[in-house]
């Protein structure tokens, strides 16, 4: 793999993102209830990415 294809991955990738019960990879897990019911952003979540980046992503 090319240093240009692994530094793509790494800008798709999200490291860190608000938690909330909304939230794609919270929903059915056991601790959701654990989380906010609603984005704290209210329609935005803030998203650390693995290439060092953070970007306030929309929520769906």
């Amino acid at each position: 793999m090319h240093k240009q294809q692994i530094f793509a991955l790494f800008s798709d990738s999200w490291m860190l993102s608000d938690c909330d019960r909304k939230h794609p990879s919270v929903t059915h897990k056991p601790w959701a209830d654990s989380t906010l019911p609603e984005p704290f952003h209210e329609n935005t979540r803030n998203t650390l990415y693995f290439d060092g980046r953070v970007e306030v992503v929309a929520v769906d």
